[in-house]
């Protein structure tokens, strides 16, 4: 799980809770490395190396958690993780060295005493993950049944973990030692004891690579749905710019239209005006963005001036009541555009609303150019 999750974010840098759950799986791998090998090492050296891992897989836990509960966005919980990562990094590590000190003469007390504070600020972090489920649980964010699954595993193995934790700290206080039950064999399986800390790590481990299988299909379907609509949205485009301009009685038209992503915002429309014989009404301009959305806003346009030019003549007319009809429509885009009428006698009139000027005989024609399309209304272009 670890190294196959592992590989999918290598593949996908931006599905973080691959990486989470390859860190969250791994650890495990390096804890039977670690002990599990039988080593020539001492307990104390054992220890020292585990202890950063074990936090380590404590912080993919938290992060994990974050993604699959949907609550990555939320700036104040993210803050709030990347502290307890830091804090429980740092004493886990500190932690674990001392176990290299403990057995030197007269240390033994100090050590332990620190070793007693270290354990207590690291148990706190371990509340994590109840505070990251319960807030989950109060806001009900449409979380799926896999989803509430890990909640419910992360909540059961977080409580296991901080009483495991606290209640040997307490025993040299209260002489209490319920704790040593989290460790004792629940029962035997083929030769491996298999306690509570097992069940409940288990269940959390698969819990959590079916969400993440899960949520990396859930990402895979949208993707696909999403190159599908820009297909569509490349398709919707590729009949609104005409690949050759209609013949135009009088003039020779030419036109080259490269778009920068696969789907763009530039149009153009070249419209023989059938309520004026001879006279051809031409569109060109730029819709605020890419993709879908602006292939979107730019059927609109297109649609809308078809209907317009029917009735109104006027190239700044045209572009004053476009402007209305896009008002509110392009979630706070714009539109810049050209709005060109050409009689066959070789006279023009041109509106401009943002838009970059024309050119005649190598020569920018100055036009009055009023505010782009879509921004503010009652706007009057000359």
């Amino acid at each position: 799980i670890g190294f196959l999750t592992l590989i999918a974010w290598m593949r996908n840098r931006q599905q973080w809770q691959l990486f989470w759950m390859a860190g969250f799986a791994i650890t495990r791998i390096v804890e039977m490395m670690v002990y599990d090998l039988r080593l020539p090492w001492p307990l104390g050296v054992a220890n020292a190396l585990w202890q950063p891992f074990s936090a380590f897989r404590s912080v993919s836990l938290w992060f994990l958690l974050l993604w699959l509960l949907q609550l990555h966005q939320r700036g104040s919980l993210v803050r709030l993780t990347r502290a307890c990562a830091w804090i429980a990094m740092t004493t886990d590590t500190v932690d674990g060295l001392l176990n290299l000190l403990i057995w030197k003469p007269g240390w033994r007390i100090p050590i332990q005493i620190t070793d007693g504070v270290l354990t207590a600020v690291y148990t706190a972090t371990l509340m994590l993950p109840l505070v990251l489920v319960a807030i989950a649980v109060a806001h009900r964010g449409g979380l799926n049944r896999t989803r509430w699954l890990v909640a419910i595993c992360a909540f059961v193995a977080g409580m296991v973990e901080v009483i495991r934790n606290a209640a040997p700290q307490g025993s040299r206080f209260t002489h209490w030692t319920f704790g040593s039950l989290f460790d004792a064999p629940l029962f035997t399986w083929n030769g491996n004891a298999v306690s509570i800390v097992t069940v409940t790590g288990t269940l959390v481990l698969l819990a959590s690579a079916y969400a993440v299988y899960r949520s990396f299909e859930e990402n895979r379907r949208r993707q696909l749905e999403l190159n599908q609509e820009f297909e569509n949205g490349r398709a919707l485009q590729q009949v609104l710019i005409p690949e050759e301009p209609p013949s135009v009685q009088g003039f020779r038209l030419s036109s080259a239209y490269r778009p920068a992503l696969e789907v763009g915002g530039d149009f153009f429309q070249v419209i023989p005006l059938g309520n004026a014989e001879g006279s051809t009404f031409i569109l060109l301009g730029d819709v605020s963005g890419k993709g879908l959305r602006a292939a979107m806003a730019v059927s609109f346009i297109v649609g809308t001036v078809h209907a317009l030019v029917e009735h109104i003549s006027s190239p700044g007319a045209l572009l004053g009541e476009l402007n209305e009809r896009l008002r509110g429509r392009l979630q706070n885009g714009f539109t810049t555009c050209l709005a060109l009428r050409l009689e066959l006698d070789g006279r023009c009139v041109i509106a401009g609303a943002g838009h970059p000027s024309p050119f005649v005989d190598d020569r920018e024609v100055q036009i009055d150019s009023g505010f782009p399309l879509g921004l503010f209304n009652g706007v009057i272009y000359e």
